[in-house]
């Protein structure tokens, strides 16, 4: 794209916030860039992109298209580093976020790509867990994994992110469990037993559970998940993942 291009894309979402095809379609362009290199997301985020995405998924929370296709945008951008991370936090990207996945339980695009955000930022920024977790993110991403059993790419991403808040984090792990997120962890295993992708976040989520505490620990064996585990590391004996 020509040096403008990003910019007139990011004036166009500013200018026609009220039209959700105008947002949806601007979203999907500037996801299709971010993925094209740091030089990209940074022209993003001088000309306020991250600020502009987060003010149409608020906008427009009853169109699928703009909350899957601003959802990808940022997912893209928040693996940028943390001052990426950072706008997105402050400009509350994780309550737009939660609210997508919230408000489009039946649309496995929007669960992924939400899940996707999540556990991009309980990844990378400080003070991001507990947003998320203040903020319904547990449990909308459960509810994500048990609604869409049968998307590869939903249980891939939400098993990512449920690793990435438990890590570390008893609380979480407790929340998790609370919840139904073990069980429905564990039932995407079983169901995606040949998806290396799934397997590996799956299995990551499952062991950081298990170091949680000794509740958590005693749910992943009362529920089957060692042998679970066990059978996808059978399945999938020359993965390095």
């Amino acid at each position: 794209m020509n040096r403008g291009g990003i910019e007139a894309v990011i004036a166009g979402l500013e200018g026609h916030r009220e039209s959700a095809g105008v947002q949806e379609e601007g979203c999907r362009a500037l996801a299709n860039l971010a993925v094209g290199g740091e030089e990209y997301r940074k022209r993003m985020m001088k000309r306020e992109g991250i600020e502009a995405v987060i003010a149409g998924l608020g906008k427009h929370r009853r169109s699928e298209g703009v909350q899957m296709e601003g959802c990808r945008v940022l997912g893209d951008l928040a693996v940028g580093g943390e001052e990426s991370l950072k706008r997105i936090m402050d400009g509350k990207g994780i309550e737009a976020v939660i609210a997508g996945l919230e408000g489009h339980p039946t649309s496995a695009g929007v669960q992924m790509e939400g899940c996707r955000v999540l556990g991009n930022l309980a990844e990378g920024v400080e003070g991001s867990l507990k947003r998320i977790m203040d903020g319904r993110g547990i449990v909308a991403v459960i509810a994500g994994l048990e609604g869409h059993r049968t998307s590869e790419g939903v249980q891939e991403q939400g098993c990512r992110a449920l690793g990435n808040l438990v890590k570390g984090s008893e609380k979480c792990c407790e929340r998790m469990m609370d919840r139904g997120g073990i069980e429905a962890v564990i039932a995407g295993l079983k169901f995606y037993r040949g998806s290396t992708g799934v397997q590996e976040e799956g299995c990551r989520a499952l062991g950081f559970v298990a170091v949680g505490g000794a509740m958590c620990w005693k749910r992943v064996i009362n529920r089957g998940g060692m042998e679970v585990v066990i059978a996808g590391l059978e399945e999938h004996r020359r993965s390095a993942g």
